[in-house]
């Protein structure tokens, strides 16, 4: 991949006879191709600060909402197949998932935040514990910054940050049309599931207004031996609502609303739980960008997050009683962004604030629900300052630092005494980016970053306790004295672009990067003492540190008649005290997508691959995985700029395969059909 990469710039800058900027401008008429070149989405989750993937010294990708309708994504898996390093742990018998950005999952390591609010909500099992339900139809974009660069999001997010955006009224509505929607219905024939989704939007002067409701149901899959697996059927009732408002130029208040209600059957070796999850999230935001200077672009939301999870059991000894698992997450985060220079050097200062406290409920009368999830509270508060110098056209630096703090409160129930911790720590973080050969060619910048991150202990971390029902019977132990995570972290990257390549109007988009993340005081679930039980006695410990490095790759080629991508990643991770492979490190991967448009590019047809690699690098051998490729086929056309059709074929070889983590198979063929209309 490095060679291809290498090989593409070389060509792009002997291509180049004259001092451009990226590149020939594409003929009037005959613009970029968008679809597929995300990286050029703008964004602003990296520094809160507009900017495109491919011009940010960051490792961070987007899913458009285009790529989420061209394969008719359902699930986390399908948000995020091909991301470099970012992989969903998602079973068959949850229509939710974690997710796992670089090896680092759960309790918060990787911040997922929906339209400004931070989700939180966990659950005690056997892999992903940080569980995230979002219907893919809410979204327009899914933006994921890798690594504890994005600091200024607050405490936790050694690993990085996932921002899952919804739909504005201008993602449905054109410019000056009153009124619209979009109607969405599909069909899958390997578990018989269908959804069908509407959305509809109205703007009048300074007022705007969108909402979605979406309704998706799956029966039980067949895998690709034809086996069907148990458990693995849900619905789904999710929806939002939205409303904006500017009362003045440059100022803007917005409130929206997200819910969701989902249904399934949670299968275990011992009970089965009729599971039903509801999640209601409420965001207030309101934003002024100063029309008359530069010292006001200032952001402040507050958020409400709750999310409750009631399960039944169906079988068992404790037939007929239930469990409840409640998540309550307060919060606010407030910034500005003033723009200025001192002499020759040109300023972009970003600094502000933000507060989350999670509020944890669980109650089981029959079970140990209570204890290996335990109730409790934690509060998370930090404040940030980052300054982006640009000294040059072709040089500039980023300095950020911030302050977290936190506290956690609860009782051991073990001892029965109080729990009081708290903390606070200052992380760093310093990019350099340089454009080295800018007098001839700007569309080549290298960048290199360290930076520091800081994740204080979850209540459950701090206080599980209980006995891990048969047939492997052991104890939990609580640990008060569990210390933060702190995550260094050193990344080197290259950032390539070039426009009218080898045809007028096509372009070509490389992001890729290096880095090594070290991790002090890695808090892992560990056996620490010999007891009358056979499987000893397990407590989350802080390993003294833990070393994870990789290589990643993201690349584009867009021409409107044809598009090609490739990407994929390297990572590897030990604990560095006893030379052991860390259990949480996704395998190699690599994914390649080619497809074509004909018919003035109204239709389009192509392939996407993904190939994993085994992953034998673990200190648990129950976690092995053997090696698997995805082929899929997909066909989208346009009949008219209202009327769409798409069909695609997931997993056309019908491999039979578990991804890593996953304690389930992964469904065989698959066809999948899907209308849109316009109105």
């Amino acid at each position: 991949m490095t060679s291809a990469a290498f090989t593409a710039m070389m060509a792009a800058a002997n291509a180049q006879e004259t001092a451009a900027v990226q590149g020939p401008v594409p003929p009037e008429g005959e613009p970029v191709p968008q679809e597929w070149l995300t990286l050029d989405e703008i964004t602003v989750v990296p520094g809160k600060i507009e900017e495109t993937p491919i011009d940010s010294p960051t490792a961070v990708s987007i899913v458009n909402e285009e790529k989420l309708q061209l394969r008719q994504a359902e699930t986390l898996n399908d948000i995020f197949r091909g991301m470099p390093s970012v992989t969903a742990v998602q079973d068959r018998d949850q229509p939710g998932g974690a997710i796992n950005i670089r090896g680092l999952q759960d309790f918060g390591r990787v911040a997922v935040i929906v339209d400004g609010a931070r989700q939180n909500f966990q659950i005690s099992k056997h892999n992903g514990q940080n569980l995230i339900f979002i219907e893919p139809e809410l979204l327009k974009a899914v933006t994921v910054v890798r690594g504890p660069v994005a600091n200024i999001y607050g405490s936790g997010a050694i690993g990085g940050v996932v921002a899952f955006e919804t739909k504005d009224a201008r993602d449905i509505l054109d410019p000056g049309q009153f009124a619209g929607g979009i109607l969405r219905s599909g069909y899958e024939t390997n578990g018989d599931g269908w959804f069908l989704s509407g959305s509809g939007a109205m703007q009048y002067e300074a007022f705007d207004a969108v909402g979605n409701i979406t309704y998706r149901e799956r029966d039980d899959y067949k895998n690709g031996k034809g086996e069907t697996v148990d458990g693995s059927g849900f619905d789904i009732l999710s929806g939002f609502a939205k409303m904006g408002y500017r009362p003045a130029e440059g100022h803007e208040i917005k409130v929206s609303y997200i819910g969701t209600d989902d249904h399934w059957l949670d299968e275990s070796e011992s009970v089965a739980r009729d599971s039903r999850l509801t999640s209601n999230i409420g965001v207030l935001r309101y934003t002024f960008d100063d029309p008359t200077g530069d010292f006001w672009n200032l952001s402040a939301s507050g958020y409400i997050s709750n999310t409750d999870l009631d399960q039944r059991n169906e079988t068992g000894v404790a037939e007929g009683f239930s469990r409840d698992f409640k998540l309550t997450t307060y919060g606010f985060d407030v910034y500005n962004t003033t723009l200025f220079e001192t002499g020759f050097i040109g300023h972009t200062l970003t600094y502000g604030g933000d507060f989350f406290t999670d509020d944890v409920k669980t109650e089981d009368v029959a079970g140990t629900g209570d204890l290996f999830t335990p109730g409790g509270t934690r509060d998370a508060y930090g404040a940030f300052i980052q300054d982006r110098m640009t000294f040059t056209p072709w040089l500039y630096l980023i300095a950020a630092g911030r302050f977290d703090g936190y506290e956690l409160n609860g009782t051991d129930t073990i001892t029965g005494d109080p729990v009081d911790n708290e903390g606070d720590r200052i992380s760093p973080k310093v990019t350099v980016a340089v454009k080295p050969f800018y007098t001839y060619f700007e569309g080549l910048e290298l960048y290199g970053t360290y930076a520091e991150g800081y994740r204080a202990p979850s209540v459950t971390e701090t206080l599980i306790s209980g006995i891990h029902p048969p047939p492997a019977t052991f104890p939990f132990l609580p640990n008060p004295n569990l210390k933060p995570e702190t995550a260094k972290t050193i990344e080197l990257g290259i950032n390539f672009k070039y426009n009218s390549l080898f045809t007028a109007g096509d372009a070509l988009r490389i992001k890729t990067a290096v880095f090594q993340n070290d991790v002090d005081d890695l808090i892992s679930f560990e056996q620490v003492l010999p007891t009358p039980f056979p499987f000893g006695s397990y407590q989350y410990i802080n390993v003294a540190k833990a070393r994870i490095k990789g290589f990643e790759f993201e690349g584009m080629y867009d021409a409107g008649f044809m598009f090609a991508g490739l990407s994929g990643q390297i990572l590897r991770g030990k604990d560095q005290t006893t030379d052991e492979w860390l259990n949480s490190i996704p395998p190699d991967q690599l994914t390649g997508i080619l497809g074509f448009r004909f018919l003035d590019e109204r239709l389009e047809v192509g392939t996407e691959v993904t190939a994993t690699a085994k992953q034998h690098r673990v200190s648990d051998p129950d976690l092995k995985t053997s090696p698997f490729t995805l082929v899929d086929l997909f066909v989208g056309y346009a009949y008219s700029r209202d009327l769409r059709f798409d069909v695609r074929f997931n997993n056309i070889l019908d491999e039979n395969y578990r991804p890593f983590l996953n304690q389930t198979d992964m469904p065989g063929f698959n066809t999948k059909f899907a209308m849109t209309m316009r109105f």
